[in-house]
């Protein structure tokens, strides 16, 4: 179960990351990194909580 959501996770995160390199139009820039870094760590963090929180109500289903 650990692994499933861990890998979910980064997948989601890292498709997020980029996503908001992309369409911020800031440019790839050293300020735009950061602020995309930041702002994926923040979603990785909500989107894991929720994972885990739809694992927990509704169960495992493995």
């Amino acid at each position: 179960m650990i692994p499933r959501l861990a890998r979910n996770t980064a997948v989601a995160t890292a498709v997020f990351f980029v996503v908001i390199l992309i369409f911020r139009g800031d440019g790839v820039g050293s300020v735009a990194i950061w602020s995309a870094v930041f702002a994926s760590l923040v979603f990785a963090m909500a989107y894991a909580a929720l994972q885990v929180a739809l694992i927990m109500f509704k169960g495992d289903r493995e």
